[in-house]
């Protein structure tokens, strides 16, 4: 390998024939599935991956409910990954981003550059003339870079660092904590975590500051040729070749092997180092779990990207999976419904109220006050149908996807970016992101509605099914026969027949298709994960399909 990069949950490297390879625990959003050819760089987000080609043109795979892997057909010099974002620096020296855009990190300027850095929801360029410009969310100041000569620039999540031309370190952003004053001092490289930041002295030791959480900012002694700093850990590689971690070692992400190295990168949950012999040893995390489901008897089940959650026939909910904002801790209580978000969850009490739990980014966890009847999450907004059957939706309103219509509703459904409601006249109506027909239902009488990602699903009063919008992969492509149900994922389907049994169509991604024998009664299907789960007419549940290294049958 000649270059490596980590994403949330894989990583991919480039090796010496310019050809990529992918590898890692999470491969549900085919993130870790290059494309063949060969590459000059390559660059990894939260759940996909870009690299550069040696035609000089940008391919992207993986999660893009968002557009972040779709590049646009121009030449580049370099790519850069963030959570639900992408940017080029072109041939021509400017900057072209793409994918998610509501706080404005794909609207690069205009001008000339020589670099580029994604944050979480910002995005900053190294000027040709040596200044810096930033863009995006600016909520703590972030994108207000300051005047002044740079040769460096790397982003955090709300703060963003860079090295100026005299090799002293200028911060700005959010300074909780002290993440944006750094030390006096000339350095050589600086690397921004999510509320930390580290620096690489002209001495060749290192210097961290900002939250300390679990040691973060404890950098050890000894003299380093590089430093790489993840959310909560950092690495860096020794003058002697070899790797010293420090930080959170949940998973054992800060444990690195023996060995002499010449480079290192870190992720959020894992570690990768390159062996002086060019080989690649990892070390961390290597699974979330999602698909293992707990004991027990249960009345319905839901997936989500990351977590799973199912009502038990007791009515309460227990949750399992990724818990990093607290949306597999669910409360107590007794309720009628559950449904997964990205990074939250919601139930319906069987007191007709709604609570949410886990990450509350742009509201989605803020569940309105009144009565209810039913409640659906998408990744980062969800809808409920009132007591009176009307519809009422929050969190994010990107598209428009949570400004539901008006009228009466006996059903309502929460995509990516749209949402669909069942009118009590038996009608669909959409709305939302409509780029591929997802939001443009066909006529006629139906009993039920699915949203996926970037396409939908009803069943026909004569229980057929019927799906519009993007069939790229299939996923719009309803067989034949009779169903009791409908579930619509990331680019699959599935469907519960009314024999018991369950049939699903569209990407057979880590057989995500290979629903399993039986007959069961209630279908969830890939929830933005290629993993679905079923509930089985003994009350038991079966997951399949996307679970990195797991599968459950």
């Amino acid at each position: 390998m000649q270059a490596v990069a980590l994403g949330s949950g894989h990583i991919c490297g480039l090796r010496t024939d310019g050809t990529v390879s992918c590898w890692g625990p999470l491969n549900h959003e085919g993130q870790a599935d290059p494309p063949t050819g060969t590459f000059e760089a390559v660059a990894t987000g939260a759940s996909h991956s870009c690299g550069l080609e040696t035609d000089a043109t940008i391919t992207c795979w993986g999660w893009n409910s968002e557009g972040q892997a779709n590049p646009p057909p121009d030449t580049f010099t370099a790519v850069t990954a963030g959570d639900l974002h992408s940017c080029g620096l072109g041939t021509d020296a400017t900057i072209t981003c793409w994918g998610f855009n509501d706080p404005g990190q794909v609207d690069a300027p205009a001008g000339t550059f020589s670099a580029v850095a994604t944050g979480n929801e910002h995005s900053c360029g190294l000027r040709t003339d040596s200044t810096i410009t930033c863009w995006g969310s600016n909520q703590e100041g972030q994108a207000d870079a300051p005047a002044g000569t740079f040769s460096a620039v790397t982003t955090g999540n709300e703060h963003s660092c860079g090295l100026e031309t005299d090799a002293t370190i200028t911060c700005w952003g959010s300074n909780a904590d002290g993440k944006a004053d750094p030390p006096a001092g000339t350095f050589t490289a600086v690397t921004a975590g999510r509320h930390y930041s580290c620096g690489l002295g002209t001495d060749a030791t290192i210097t961290c500051w900002g939250r300390n959480y679990r040691g973060v900012a404890d950098a050890p002694a000894g003299t380093f040729s590089a430093v790489t700093s993840g959310p909560y850990h950092s690495c860096g590689l020794g003058t002697d070749a070899t790797i010293t971690c420090w930080g959170s070692n949940a998973n054992g992400k800060a444990d690195p092997p023996p060995g002499t190295f010449s480079a290192v990168t870190v992720g959020p949950q894992h570690s990768c180092g390159l062996r002086s012999d060019a080989t690649i040893t990892c070390w961390g995390s290597n699974a979330n779990g999602k698909a293992d489901p707990p004991p027990g008897t249960f009345s319905a089940v839901t997936v989500g990207k990351w977590h799973s959650c199912a009502l038990g026939t007791d009515a309460t909910i227990t949750c399992w999976g990724w818990n990093s904002e607290g949306q597999a801790d669910p409360p107590t209580g007794t309720f009628s419904v559950v449904t997964i978000g990205r990074w939250h969850t919601c139930g319906l009490a069987t007191d007709a109220t709604i609570t949410c739990w886990g990450s509350n980014y742009r509201g989605m966890a803020d569940a309105p006050a009144g009565a209810y009847t039913a409640v659906t999450a998408g990744p980062y907004h969800s809808c409920a149908l009132r007591t009176d059957a009307t519809i009422t939706c929050w969190g994010s309103n990107t598209n428009d996807r949570a400004d539901a219509p008006a009228g009466s509703y006996t059903a309502v459904t929460a995509g990516s970016q749209h949402s669909c409601g069942l009118h009590t006249s038996g009608t669909i109506a959409c709305w939302g992101r409509n780029l591929e027909g997802q939001a443009d239902p066909p006529a006629g009488s139906f009993a039920a509605v699915t949203a996926g990602s970037r396409h939908s699903c009803g069943l026909r009063a004569d229980a057929t099914i019927t799906c519009w919008g993007s069939n790229s992969l299939g996923e719009a492509e309803a067989p034949p026969g009779t169903f009791t149900d409908i579930a619509a994922g990331l680019a699959l389907s599935c469907g519960l027949r009314t024999d018991a049994t369950i049939t699903c169509w569209g990407w057979d991604h880590r057989d995500s298709l290979d629903a399993p024998r039986g007959t069961f009664t209630d279908i969830a299907a890939g929830g933005g994960a290629f993993q679905s789960c079923a509930l089985r007419t003994d009350h038991a549940i079966i997951c399949w399909g996307g679970n990195g290294s797991i599968r459950v049958n």
